[in-house]
């Protein structure tokens, strides 16, 4: 029996997203941290995707230069609704 995985239905058009986008997508699955670290946190509960979103992408959205609903990433389709 195979074991889902959220790689192929969930993480790799996220970042394929992001990277149309123009942002810079890294692998963090082993992150360090401290100042020198992967993305700059210091404990591992500091948040960083949704202040990045926010600051990053927010504007976009306000501004209209990304339309939400005309992406060009193609969600698979497994069967579901």
């Amino acid at each position: 029996m195979k074991e889902y995985s959220e790689d192929s239905p969930v993480e790799q058009p996220t970042l394929q997203l992001f990277h149309n986008l123009g942002w810079e997508i890294a692998n963090c699955l082993y992150e360090k941290f401290g100042a020198n670290g992967t993305l700059g946190r210091e404990p591992i509960k500091e948040g960083f995707f949704l202040r990045r979103a926010r600051d990053l992408l927010l504007p976009k959205l306000i501004s209209g230069e990304v339309d939400v609903e005309n992406t060009d990433v193609q969600m698979p389709n497994n069967g579901g609704p």
